[in-house]
This record gives C-alpha cells, structure tokens and sequence, in this order.
C-alpha cells in the first residue's frame, strides 16, 4: 500500500517550496476574485429587490453593482478591518521613547525600562536556578 509522506514547509526544497508559494498565492487570487464576483450578485440582487420597489429607481447590472461596491470603498473607507489608531498610538509611544530615553512596549506606566534592568542584572540567573530546580524534581 503506498503512503503519503507529509512534509513540513521548512523542509521541501527549493523548487517544491516555490510551487507551495505559487500554489498559495495562486489560491488566493482566486478566492479574492470569487469573492468580489459572489459580493457584486449580492449587492445586484439586494438593490434590484428593494431599489425599484421602495424608491421608484430602476434596476442595475452587475457591474453597476460592483462600481457600486468601488465607490463605497473609496467614500467611507470601508470592507475590512482598518485600525489606524492602533498603529497611530504605536508610533506616538515610540517616540516618546525616543524623546525620555525610555523604550515603551505597550505597557501604561512604561515598566519595560525596570523589566529590561532586571533580566540583565538578575533574570538570567534566577532563570537557570529555576530550570536547575525544575531538572532536580
């Protein structure tokens, strides 16, 4: 009986791992493209059901539709998960480190300095008594 031996990525070679990329990202680009095509019938059907009924518009195609889904993107900004002022306070700390000489890592009353002292003059050897220890039981 033959058997599939499964290998990890880390260790295909060099052309195998470039047709895995390839594959990967081929697979991608498809789903994206299906997506927008399933998004465009969506929004078509939506407004041909309710537009002409409620408001007296008239129906419209399917790229009418998917300009539809461009232009809402570009207006608000909108479809997917954008948080800018996550990123925005990431930058604003890192440069108060700069500026205090203090390296902030997300913490709110900027500890890492203390935490960064104290591996260097004692984590380390607490660290190896602890694994010392945990190796003795």
């Amino acid at each position: 009986m033959f058997r599939y031996k499964k290998t990890s990525f880390h260790e295909m070679t060099g052309i195998s791992r470039a047709l895995h990329i390839g594959g990967m990202v081929l697979a991608g680009i498809t789903f994206a493209c299906v997506m927008a095509f399933v998004f465009g019938l969506v929004v078509q059907w939506i407004w041909n059901w309710l537009m002409p009924g409620l408001f007296g518009l008239s129906e419209i195609s399917y790229w009418q539709a998917f300009g539809m889904i461009i232009l809402g993107r570009i207006i608000f900004g909108g479809i997917g998960h954008n948080n800018h002022s996550h990123s925005r306070r990431k930058y604003e700390q890192a440069d108060r480190g700069r500026e205090t000489g203090k390296t902030f890592r997300g913490d709110a009353e900027g500890l890492s300095d203390y935490y960064t002292r104290f591996w260097d003059e004692e984590g380390r050897e607490a660290f190896e008594n602890y694994v010392k220890n945990m190796e003795e039981k």
